[in-house]
């Protein structure tokens, strides 16, 4: 209940979505794109544990890593504790054409896997405001991760900073309202 989607927002995975979850166990569980897509096949937030076995997504070329998490304890993979590893920071940068205050916006953080397998973290400060991302990606893979619903409370110059990457950007003022007549 009240997960804040609607007929008009963006889920944020092709194929599963878990929030607020205790405990998710996924067994022999393969998701398949009929077309590409942008997103993750799946996207965990605020989850306890995670239990997948067998589990086996496509990607998009170019496209997300099939798998990102935020606020997840841990994730098993085939019965063992997923390795973590920190994420090289490729590239960040503003989504959409213009930010506008009080409004969601995105923010895109490309990453690579320098090392073997394992659960990526990727970190991301706007605004002073801290987020992290996990994400799986293989040795030496690269992955665009999409921070989304992200808002800037006031007009200005606002900075974002993920890794040794930083991008300053202009939100522009919300527009004034007039009553419909």
């Amino acid at each position: 209940n009240d997960q804040g989607t609607s007929q008009t927002s963006t889920m944020e995975s092709y194929g599963i979505y878990a929030s607020n979850v205790r405990h998710l166990e996924m067994q022999n569980v393969r998701l398949d794109l009929d077309k590409p897509d942008t997103r993750p096949a799946l996207y965990a937030e605020r989850v306890q544990t995670i239990e997948m076995d067998r589990f086996l997504a496509e990607r998009s070329k170019g496209g997300p890593a099939s798998i990102q998490l935020s606020e997840v304890q841990q994730l098993l993979v085939d019965g063992r504790r997923a390795p973590v590893a920190k994420a090289e920071i490729v590239n960040l940068k503003a989504g959409g054409s213009r930010v506008v205050a009080g409004n969601p916006f995105w923010m895109t953080v490309t990453a690579r896997n320098a090392g073997p397998p394992a659960l990526v973290e990727i970190p991301l400060s706007v605004g002073g405001n801290p987020l992290r991302r996990s994400v799986w990606l293989d040795s030496g893979e690269e992955a665009q991760v999409n921070f989304i619903h992200l808002k800037a409370v006031r007009p200005g110059e606002e900075t974002a900073q993920s890794g040794n990457q930083t991008v300053r950007f202009p939100v522009l003022p919300a527009p004034v309202g007039h009553p419909v007549e």
